[in-house]
């Protein structure tokens, strides 16, 4: 086949008729166990984690354990992250009539998620929200969606129902009630679980129900820390409430915990509770700082080989800042502690100096040909955003320093380069997902890499290419802008010719999170809760990471440079995004019909002509 190509753009499209061939390969050479890099691995670029020798905080970064946590943000990763926090963290509260603090229910009416829904029972019933340490919201508008059943034989409609808000707990302004002798708001079909295999709440019993909206809205807006809803109703047995949000200016603000990261670990419990690091390998240490916002009562430092058999070696919890000298070996550190039985106990930095523990030592990237240099695996660091105000014209300057950022594995997540360094527990295994802070990655991250160009290399057209990054991204080189990428599934492809250059090239991508992360979900054998979130309004993204039916939230939403990064030399003309459509002239399945196209790119500000060559099996085209 015969092309001529006189324009900017053009698709080439070639066709041919092919017996087709029934069957597939199947290889299982790479299905290398749950858990386990399940691809080729020569295309892993996880770091080597080595021994290191030399006298550090050999804590920093390092994975770690609690026997409890608050919430889904304040975990025990939080106290190796390097950040000592000054200020009492920001956390939520839940009260109800059950008279239970549940933690995985804790978010369930501020998720912006209506199918997640608390399930409340008898005539009269409450629900109270508290934010706490200085956490408070203005707002002028309170909007939820609830529903109550009812014993028809027990009811008249009696009702009496009040929306309340309070600066301190003490005074509390009325912002809206429902009080009559009919029934509230209209009638709803039944409230059935979107699971088939469950049965409702009340055992399958099917009792009429009626949804009534919450819309309550003030002169002007105000600034509140506690929100309660009064339920009352004669002959109520089951309150359902969908959602409880507010809005200011008709835009809704959020309530969701972890958009207030605080690096401090706050344990769920007030008496008895441990927490402890793993060094990654058996080290000899000499001193431990600790950090603490809210200390124990009595403490003590235990140091194991094994995390189960624990030798005491000092006293901690003396004062809120505390260096202990103590010599001891060994790979696992923990502080057991006793609370006065009031307070959670709270942690923002835990230290153990010494001589041993891991470091990583990055995978070379891919051998390079005289086309392309991949940028797999080799220089890539990754920091959390909050870490540097350099920007990405100054990260991307000949005497930037990252010694201080982590290796990052690319292609791959933010969190996957975290569980590749051992910096958080690996989340494949018993429920180690929840000792990883939701807050601590819902936040940009920067990724850095240097890399070399031969001067033979920048002779031709070049560009930057990236197959895939999440959710957001920003792009930098060599202190200049390059360019943005939106989107999960899009492509990058830049324009370099002018910014490349021989010998060091700088590259950094910011990415940005999610918008709309939602809040975690967390499934058990009980319950697997609803799917979905409101992460779906941020497609296209990893939709089913906000948690499903077979999967807890995932930390992060997925965001990374998560698919291939290269750099490319063309000639005049590119082609790239080959596409194949096929086409098979049913019933009869012996014969497929493939036409291939690929976009023919002129690279110059002139017009170009040449020939486009193919073979598809033995049927040649020219």
């Amino acid at each position: 086949m015969r092309h001529t190509i006189n324009m900017k753009r053009s698709i080439i499209s070639l066709a041919a008729a092919l017996t087709a061939i029934a069957g597939c390969h199947q290889d299982g050479q790479y299905n290398r166990g749950i858990g386990i890099y399940p691809g080729d691995p020569d295309e892993d670029f996880s770091p080597e984690l080595q021994v290191d020798r030399s006298y550090r905080n050999i804590a920093l970064n390092r994975a770690v354990y609690a026997s409890s946590s608050y919430d889904y943000c304040l975990t025990g990763q939080l106290i190796t992250d390097g950040i000592t926090e000054t200020s009492l963290p920001k956390f939520l509260t839940m009260q109800t009539s059950l008279n239970e603090d549940i933690k995985r229910q804790r978010e369930w009416l501020v998720d912006q998620h209506k199918y997640t829904r608390l399930n409340l029972y008898g005539s009269s019933a409450y629900i109270q929200i508290s934010l706490n340490n200085g956490w408070t919201e203005t707002f002028d508008r309170i909007y939820g969606e609830m529903y109550v059943s009812y014993q028809e034989n027990n009811a008249d409609g009696s009702h009496d129902i009040k929306v309340s808000a309070s600066k301190d707990g003490i005074k509390w302004d009325i912002l809206q009630t429902f009080k009559g002798r009919s029934f509230v708001g209209r009638e709803s079909k039944p409230m059935l679980h979107s699971d088939p295999d469950k049965a409702d709440a009340l055992g399958n019993q099917l009792l009429p129900t009626r949804k009534f909206v919450i819309d309550a809205k003030l002169p002007e807006a105000e600034e509140y820390s506690m929100l309660r809803v009064d339920l009352g109703m004669k002959g109520a047995e089951q309150w359902i409430a969908a959602n409880l949000d507010i809005y200011r200016e008709g835009e809704l603000v959020s309530l969701i915990p972890s958009k207030n990261f605080s690096s401090t670990w706050m344990s769920f419990g007030k008496k008895e509770e441990w927490i402890y690091v793993d060094l990654g390998n058996k080290a000899s240490f000499d001193k431990i700082m600790l950090n603490w916002l809210h200390r124990p009562v009595s403490a003590v430092i235990q140091v194991s080989d094994d995390a189960s058999r624990w030798k005491d070696i000092a006293k901690a919890g003396m004062q809120d800042s505390e260096e202990i000298a103590v010599k001891a070996r060994g790979r696992f550190v923990r502080i057991k502690m006793n609370g006065d039985g009031q307070n959670p106990l709270m942690l923002t930095e835990m230290q153990v100096w010494g001589k041993g523990g891991v470091c990583a030592k990055a995978k070379p990237a891919p051998e390079s040909s005289d086309k392309e240099v991949y940028l797999s695996g080799g220089n890539w660091k990754l920091t959390r955003d909050s870490s540097t105000d350099a920007g990405g014209e100054g990260i991307t300057s000949e005497e930037f320093d990252d010694s201080g950022w982590l290796v990052a594995t690319v292609p791959g997540t933010v969190l996957s380069s975290y569980i590749n360094l051992g910096a958080v527990p690996d989340p494949n295994f018993a429920d180690n997902m929840f000792q990883i802070s939701d807050s601590y990655f819902f936040s940009d991250f920067w990724y850095r890499n240097e890399f070399e160009l031969s001067e033979d290399f920048l002779d031709e057209k070049t560009w930057l290419e990236f197959d895939g990054i999440n959710w957001k991204a920003e792009i930098y080189m060599n202190g200049e802008y390059l360019g943005r990428m939106d989107g999960a599934f899009t492509r990058g492809r830049f324009d370099i010719s002018k910014v490349a250059k021989p010998g060091t090239n700088t590259l950094a991508v910011k990415i940005i999170k999610n918008r709309n992360a939602g809040s975690v979900k967390e499934k058990n054998e009980n319950d697997t809760g609803r799917n979905g979130g409101m992460l779906g309004y941020d497609n296209p993204t990893f939709h089913a990471c906000i948690g499903w039916d077979w999967i807890s939230t995932v930390r992060g939403r997925n965001i990374g440079i998560w698919n291939d990064v290269r750099v490319v030399k063309e000639g005049p003309v590119s082609l790239d995004s080959p596409f194949v459509r096929t086409d098979i002239p049913l019933p009869d399945t012996t014969v497929a019909f493939l036409t291939p196209e690929v976009l023919a790119r002129n690279n110059s500000d002139e017009p170009v002509t040449g020939i486009v060559k193919g073979r598809i099996g033995e049927t040649a085209f020219e």
